[in-house]
Parts: structure tokens; C-alpha cells; sequence
């Protein structure tokens, strides 16, 4: 070649003829040129990939519709946006569709490749059918094609993906035809593609969620170290090009600039600025506003190959292709190499949720903000804040005094730092309220619950006006259900939604509208208030419907749109229906119930694997292998999206990282179906792997750790004397249903249940509490201890178990009668192994039992004296108390403590001593 002047640079395409019998992969290549009178040797790698058989062959399909012909699957564009043009379509409805490719000539087929549809209704293609034949697949129906002459047919029962690889196992075949089992389903396809040699599959990159499509590039490009964020300086103020969304996040693109060249520099520890202008030298990141409708609201197109692309239709798009790009680099060990290739990246649905119970538990303001942040990380828009439920209620307002603690509940300022903070991550947070169930403070606020009488103190109840005790659960007040034959129930609704709603900018407000007593329609006071509203009302399900509409109307007038559970659709209800234009939250099924038809709906799930309610009675912790793996949203374009629920039932103050350590890999793996909705292209295994790779947001904080003590002070300690609930919680069950437990010297409290209850009895001093050995517990919520640990409990055993658990955790658990020893202590490291003591405690007397771990071996002291060291140890678990599957002590407990420390042999002599003294 020429020669060249110093620094001067020059690129030469070259042609490379890859030899007979080369493998399939990637190929090293060597290059030689000579250069000024010097060689010039440049290293690199191709792909040998095999011939793709069906490309732009003859093709058929049984109809057409949208204009969906049937030459796009064979067009070498995989994209599965239909608006994109490169879709096919048979009409709507369809009888067992069926595509057709003929390859001209007959080979020994390896591999089809089906790339499906991505922009919806990825679930129209499963059960169905792969035909080969040397001959014409001929037949409309799926039976006359299966037996038509020489035709090889393969069942496939899952979605397709984009790909699925379906493996020939060499058949000889000329024509190949896909069709589908469904009487009804239209059949499409982005891409279909037939090899005689096992296609190596492209490597797809990694980011959570997965990315909807990928077409991939040859080899890497590398971010300069001078790379920043540039972006049109005409598009500077705007955030949309006309695309939006109820809700979406409205940043201007300078603002979304910023936030991803702040996030960058995190990520990778280099400074970037964000600035106006493109130039060609820039080999940085360049966001750019388009128009194109198949992109949609929030999805994108992400394009590497000398620079990185994003562009989309809005600043929400263009933030969440932000996120890949950034996720992409915390996988490269140098930050700075990314996969050249392009993604089109579209949501499924358009609301992917996560609600938490702010209202049983308290959650930190940082706890909130770092949900936030990975939130949008991971591209999920919609955070409910669950705010109201019998034990408490979470926003405090100088407008409503007395209605809750300011110590325990969010200002109008921290909600705006929330409101904020979200919307520099694409998420919008929803404020969820109960109406009219549920909702015990404000039904003691204003006095209207159902046991409450007309008078503005509440007094003045009879059996006319009012229903008591017996009309409601057994576990919860008659407060519980405000009283709906009351017009002020529908005022103290519309005064906490008028008082609170402001707070936040979300169009959504949660009512509630779930588990009002089914037998308040026994209650005297309803049966007559029917009888007298006859003309309006025939049932209590007319009248539960006809108050939750009014408030809707009261929420539509403010400009905002409801969202309620379900569970009033089977309600019997002749005169009012719950109005169509509220949003219904299907927690008790699983969106496809006929009788919510109407509605749209948002999709909980009833098994419980989209559940997080971590304690011993529900045992729910979610099932995140089950929601990456197995779970899939419906079809309806009535659905608006899925959501995980967390609840804190019997678990008011557990500490935050509490149920974040099963609701966060929940969150992530049902976040990922949500976006993409199909198959997915990692195991659950390699999912986690890859999330540990992408760690956390830019800007998450975490949970501080908890450090070993040295002052021989206990960090818990409990009298099990009767109590109050404490500041900042509500007081809304009856008898033993949920009574506190007080935490003396630190907060982590615990709480009877609502079935299986303890009773108080006179204890070794003051009260103890009294189990029955029938499953009877206390629900925590506390982290496990790794050692060093102390735990110190007083116990009189009335009656010997085969099993009897003090403290439990799904990891361990510290047994007053370890497993089929004849009542031995002991303790269990749960899925391993169960160790006893040679000690079983005597019935009926006081005996303290003091377990200590140094972190390798536990040693067991019966009242201050040392009896036994086993070698072997466990954290120390902290999540409930008693219950264990059915069964728990017969016995009752007083005075207990928890150390975070090994005490000495000599201060467990000097405690022991100081608590009988």
C-alpha cells in the first residue's frame, strides 16, 4: 500500500475466504501489509457461521393479516416489532395457522432457528407444531399436514423466543412448515432460519432485563477515555417527540443527559460531561428523541459499532437504554468494552410493580429511595406504597393531627424526595390507601367504623346503626370495615385522598376495596338499611360496590385514576356494578377471570410465588426461580401489567434488609419476565449470576452491617409482660390477635399472630407467656446472628413434644426438644443436620437456658452453669419465635436476651445472678 505520513491512519477493507472444514466459531485472522518499507501485522476474529438455508426462499401461509406477509420471516431481520416492518401475520382469528418454506432442494436439516414476535403476544406461539418433508406439506388442518406423505412433525409446547433453537437431528427435508394447535391464535414470526450445520448460537448480551431483540455486530468496541453523554442541542427542553404514557416521567433530555453521564463516571470511575452537539470524532454516547412509533413510550434502540447509540421516542426510552449501556460496562473488567450489535428494546406491558407494606412496618426513607434506584435500574416504573392497614398508618400531615406519629410515618417533604427521586428513575409511586376495609385509623379517626355510633365521638351505637364484633373477623375490630351505610365513610375517604393525593404527581391512587367481612350482610343494621334503600340497593355487595364508586368519582374529579383489589366480582350485586374505568389489581387470581373482563387489570397471581410475606404462618418468600423460568403475562390488551407484593403481617419492625433479602431477587427475576415476556435466555442459575455481575443502581446506599459487641450488654431484651403497641403503631385487633411483644433495649419487637395464640400467665416475676404445643408463635423478622452470639431464655416446660422450637429462621433454628431425641436442647442448621445437648430441661419449674456461639462451637449453661460445648454452631436465628411447622413448646417463657457477643463462662454466672437476685 501507499506510504503514510506519521500519525496518519488508514483503513482497508480486506476479504477473508474461510477454507473448507474450518469449525464453526470464531476464528483467529492474521493480517500483513507492508507500509513504508515496514510490515504491518494486525491481528483480529471471525465468524464462521453456516449458510442460513431459508433466507429469501418461496414461502406461504395459510391467510394474511395486517399485511403481514409471509416473506418477512425469510427477510434476515429478526426484529420482532411489528411495526418495524419484518413480522408476519395470518388473520385474526385463525384455524391452526400455518408457514411455509420451500428450500428449493432437500438437505439433511440440523437446526430452525424461530425468532418470535416481541412487541406483544409473544404466547400466541407455543403448542405448536415443526413439519419437514421432501415433499409439499399439503392440508389446512394440523391432522391432514401431520399425515401427509414422508412429514417429520415436532411438538413445541413452550413460547417461542427470540431465538428458539429446535434441533432437526439431520431429517432430509425440503419444505418445513410451522403451525400452530390454536382454533383462534393468528400465527407470527420475526425470523425463521433453517441450517444444515448446527448454528452457533449469538451470544446475546446480559443485562437485566433481557433485551427483547439483538442483532449482533462483529466484535467490541471500546469507550475512549475522553468518552462523554452528546445529545441534539434542539431537542435540549423536550422530553417526548408526542409518545407518552399515563404517568411517565416527563425529564427533559438535558436533565436525562446529566443523570447518565453522573452514572457513567460511577460505573466506571472516569469523569464524563454531558453536552450539545454530535460531532464525527465523538466515539462517546449519544442520546437522541425520535419518532417511531414501534418503540413506543419507554422502549429504544441501542446501537454499538464506533460509538454508542440510543434514541427513542421519550427521555423514560432513552434512560432505561441508558441503563444497558451502563450495565453492559460493569461487566467488562476494564469498564470500557462493549459488544458492537444493535437491540431494539420494547416492555411488553406497560406497568412492571412492586408494592411494599409501608403500613404494618415502617420502612426507612433510605430503604425507599435505594428501592427507587434499583428500580429503575432494572426498568421497573410502578412502586406502590401500601399506607394503610390495622396496625398503622404512614403519612403524617400537621392538617390531621393525632392521625398518626410524625416519628413513624412520611412528611409531605420526604414523599417529594421519593416523588423526585423516582422521577429520575423512570418509576412513579402510587400512594395505596383502604377503603372501605382495612381501614381501622382512619375508621377511628373519624369515628365511622362499623361498631362506631352516629354521634361525632362515635357514641350513640345500637343495633340499628351499628355492627359489632360478631359481624367481622375474629382477628380484627370492628373498626376494621368503615361503616358504608354512612355517608361520612364516603367523607373520611375523600378527606384523606384530598388531603394526601397533592403529595404525589402519579395519575394512580390505590384504594384498596379487598376483604370486607362477607358477613356484615347478617348484621340487623345492614338488613335494615337494605330494606330501607330498596330502590338503590338489593344486596350488601350493591352497597360495598355503590361506595366504592363514589369514591371513585371523587378520585376521577380530582384527576386521577383508581386501582382496587378484587374480590367484589362474584359478590352478588343486581343493582351496582363496580364502575369500568377503575384499574383492578387481580391478587386472587390470575388476570383471566371472565367477570373482570371489563376491567383493566394488573396480575398478582394466586399461588403465592409472587408473595413475600416471610413469616411462620404464611411461609411465603417468594419464587424467583419460578417467576424468571415458568411465569408469563397474559395476553389481554386489557392487561396493563404484573406486579410482586410484599407484606409484613406479624412482622411490624423487622429491620428493612429483613424481607429485601427475599423480596429483591424476587423483584429482579419477575421484573425481567415483565419486560420481555417470553422465553428467557438464561437458566434462573445463570440469571443470578449475571444480576451479581450488574450489582446494584448508581447511588445505593445498602443496609449498614451489624458489628459484634464487647460491653456485655444485651442489643435485645424481652419481659413478655403485657404492652401497648408502641409509638407510631395502631392498636386494631382483639384479645391475643396481634399484641406486641416489647423489644426492651432495642426495637425489634415481636407480635402474637391471628390464630395459634399464647395466653398470658403468671410468670417467674410479672407475666410470661403461655404456648400450647399446637403451633402457637411470635412472628420477628429478625436478621440471623452469625457468631459471635449469646441467647438467653427463662422456660417452664409443662409438657414434653417430639419437637419444640424457641427461636426459628428458614436457616436454623434453637429447639427446647430437639427431633426425636426424648426432649433434649438442641439446635438445627435447617437441610444439614440436627445437634442435641445431653440435657433435657425438667417439667414445671423456671429454668434458664443460655446458649453461647463463638462462631465455630455453641456451649449450652443451665441456669449460670456451664453443662455442654458441641462442636458445631449455627447464626443465630431470628425470625419467629415458637411456631414450627404445627407444632412449638408446651410451656411458658419469661425473661429472654439476646447478645451480640460470646459472653465468658463468669458473665453468664454474673447475668444469671443479677436476674434472680
Amino acid at each position: 500500500m501507499a506510504s503514510l505520513q506519521p500519525r496518519e491512519t488508514a483503513t482497508l477493507p480486506v476479504q477473508v475466504t474461510v477454507p473448507a472444514g474450518v469449525p464453526l466459531g470464531r476464528v483467529p485472522v492474521t493480517v500483513t501489509a507492508s507500509v513504508s518499507g515496514r510490515t504491518v501485522i494486525a491481528s483480529d476474529t471471525v465468524e464462521v457461521a453456516p449458510v442460513n438455508l431459508a433466507l429469501g426462499k418461496p414461502v406461504t401461509q395459510s391467510s394474511l393479516g395486517w399485511g403481514g406477509v409471509p416473506e418477512r420471516a425469510v427477510d434476515g431481520n429478526t426484529s420482532g416489532v411489528f411495526g418495524q416492518g419484518s413480522v408476519t401475520h395470518t388473520a385474526e382469528p385463525s384455524n391452526q395457522a400455518w408457514w411455509q418454506v420451500d428450500l428449493g432442494t432437500a438437505r439433511n436439516l440440523a437446526e430452525m432457528r424461530i425468532f418470535n414476535r416481541t412487541d406483544c403476544c409473544a404466547d400466541r406461539l407455543r403448542n405448536y407444531w415443526v413439519m419437514t418433508s421432501e415433499q409439499e406439506i399439503r392440508g389446512q388442518t394440523l391432522d391432514e399436514a401431520k399425515s401427509s406423505p414422508g412429514v417429520t412433525a415436532i411438538r413445541q409446547a413452550a413460547t417461542a423466543g427470540t431465538p428458539s433453537a429446535i434441533d432437526l437431528g439431520g431429517v432430509k427435508g425440503r419444505y418445513l412448515r410451522i403451525q400452530l394447535e390454536s382454533a383462534t391464535d393468528p400465527l407470527s414470526l420475526a425470523e425463521v432460519e433453517v441450517y444444515d450445520q448446527k448454528a452457533a448460537a449469538a451470544a446475546v448480551p446480559g443485562v437485566v432485563p433481557q433485551l427483547s431483540s439483538w442483532t449482533a455486530g462483529s466484535g467490541t468496541f471500546t469507550l475512549p477515555e475522553n468518552a462523554g453523554v452528546s445529545y441534539p442541542a434542539n431537542q435540549k427542553s423536550l422530553s417526548t417527540t408526542g409518545v407518552t404514557m399515563p404517568g411517565l416521567a416527563d425529564r427533559t433530555l438535558a436533565q436525562v443527559a446529566e443523570t447518565t453521564a453522573a452514572d457513567f463516571t460511577t460505573v466506571t470511575g472516569r469523569p464524563a460531561q454531558a453536552r450539545t452537539g454530535a460531532r464525527e470524532s465523538d466515539h462517546g454516547i449519544r442520546l437522541r428523541l425520535v419518532e417511531e412509533n414501534e418503540l413506543g413510550p419507554e422502549g429504544y434502540r441501542l446501537t454499538i459499532d464506533d460509538r454508542v447509540t440510543i434514541e427513542a421516542n421519550t427521555t423514560a426510552g432513552l434512560y432505561n437504554g441508558s441503563r444497558s449501556v451502563l450495565q453492559l460496562l460493569r461487566q467488562d473488567e476494564g469498564r470500557a468494552r462493549l459488544p458492537k450489535g444493535q437491540a431494539v428494546d420494547v416492555p411488553s406491558k406497560p406497568q412492571r410493580w412492586f408494592a411494599i407494606d409501608a403500613a404494618r412496618k415502617y420502612w426507612s426513607p433510605g430503604y425507599i429511595k435505594d428501592t427507587i434506584r434499583e428500580m429503575g435500574w432494572t426498568k421497573q416504573n410502578m412502586l406502590l406504597l401500601h399506607l394503610e392497614e390495622p396496625e398503622g398508618f404512614r403519612l403524617h400531615s400537621d392538617n390531621l393531627p393525632g392521625l398518626t406519629s410524625e416519628k413513624f410515618a412520611y412528611t409531605r417533604e420526604q414523599i417529594q424526595e421519593f416523588v423526585e427521586l423516582s422521577r429520575e428513575n423512570n418509576v412513579q409511586v402510587v400512594p395505596g390507601f383502604e377503603f372501605p376495609g382495612h381501614a381501622d385509623p382512619v375508621s377511628d379517626y373519624f369515628k365511622v367504623g362499623m361498631g362506631h355510633g352516629p354521634n361525632p365521638d362515635g357514641s350513640g351505637a345500637t343495633a340499628d346503626n351499628s355492627c359489632g364484633q360478631d359481624y367481622t373477623y375474629g382477628w380484627v375490630t370492628p373498626s376494621f370495615a368503615m361503616n358504608i351505610m354512612r355517608p361520612e365513610a364516603v367523607t373520611a375517604a375523600k378527606r384523606i385522598l384530598d388531603e394526601f393525593m397533592p403529595w404525589f404527581s402519579s395519575p394512580y391512587v390505590h384504594l384498596g376495596g379487598d376483604e370486607m367481612p362477607t358477613n356484615l350482610a347478617n348484621c340487623p343494621a345492614v338488613k335494615k338499611f337494605l330494606a330501607d334503600n330498596s330502590e338503590r340497593y338489593s344486596t350488601f355487595g350493591d352497597l360495598f360496590n355503590d361506595y366504592v364508586n363514589k369514591v371513585n368519582d371523587h378520585v376521577v374529579a380530582k384527576g386521577k385514576r383508581s386501582i382496587i383489589y378484587n374480590g367484589f366480582e362474584h359478590s352478588s350485586a343486581p343493582e351496582q356494578k363496580v364502575s369500568t374505568d377503575v384499574t383492578v389489581m387481580d391478587w386472587l387470581g390470575n388476570a383471566d377471570d371472565p367477570e373482570l373482563a371489563p376491567y383493566d387489570l394488573i396480575q398478582a397471581g394466586s399461588s403465592g410465588n409472587l408473595y413475600v410475606t416471610a413469616n411462620a404462618v404464611h411461609r411465603l418468600y417468594g419464587n424467583p426461580a419460578w417467576a424468571h423460568t415458568s411465569w408469563r403475562l397474559k395476553a389481554s390488551p386489557k392487561l396493563l401489567g404484573g406486579v410482586v407484593h410484599v407484606w409484613n403481617d406479624y412482622q411490624m419492625w423487622a429491620p428493612d434488609a429483613y424481607s429485601d433479602q427475599y423480596s429483591a431477587p424476587l423483584r429482579d427475576a419477575a421484573g425481567n419476565t415483565m419486560w420481555h415476556n417470553a422465553a428467557p435466555a438464561t437458566t434462573y442459575a445463570e440469571f443470578v449470576e449475571l444480576k451479581r455481575k450488574i450489582g446494584k443502581a448508581p447511588g445505593w446506599k445498602g443496609f449498614e452491617a451489624r458489628q459484634p459487641t464487647t460491653d456485655g450488654k444485651p442489643i435485645h431484651t424481652y419481659s413478655f409482660e403485657p404492652a401497648a403497641y408502641p409509638e407510631g403503631w395502631h392498636d386494631g385487633a382483639p384479645g391475643m390477635n396481634v399484641r406486641p411483644v416489647l423489644d426492651g433495649t432495642g426495637s425489634l419487637h415481636m407480635s402474637t399472630q391471628i390464630n395459634a395464640l399464647p395466653s398470658y400467665v403468671d410468670g417467674r416475676s410479672g407475666k410470661a407467656l403461655k404456648f400450647k404445643g399446637q403451633g402457637d408463635g411470635l412472628g420477628i423478622g429478625g436478621l440471623d446472628i452469625s457468631g459471635p452470639w449469646t441467647y438467653t431464655q427463662w422456660v417452664r416446660k409443662d409438657g414434653t413434644q417430639n419437637d419444640a422450637n424457641l427461636l426459628g429462621s428458614r436457616q436454623g433454628n434453637i429447639k427446647l426438644e430437639q427431633y426425636g431425641t426424648g426432649g433434649k436442647v438442641g439446635f438445627t442448621q435447617v437441610g444439614v443436620k440436627d445437634y442435641a445437648f445431653d440435657y433435657a430441661v425438667p417439667l414445671g419449674r423456671w429454668t434458664q437456658l443460655t446458649f453461647v456461639s463463638d462462631g465455630t462451637a455453641t456451649t449450652l449453661y443451665v441456669d449460670g452453669e456451664r453443662r455442654q460445648t458441641l462442636p458445631q454452631t449455627i447464626p443465630l436465628p431470628q425470625a419467629y419465635f415458637g411456631q414450627l411447622n404445627g407444632t412449638t413448646l408446651n410451656g411458658a417463657v419469661d425473661d429472654a436476651a439476646v447478645y451480640a457477643q460470646a459472653l465468658t463462662e463468669e458473665q453468664v454466672r454474673a447475668q444469671y445472678a443479677a436476674s434472680t437476685s
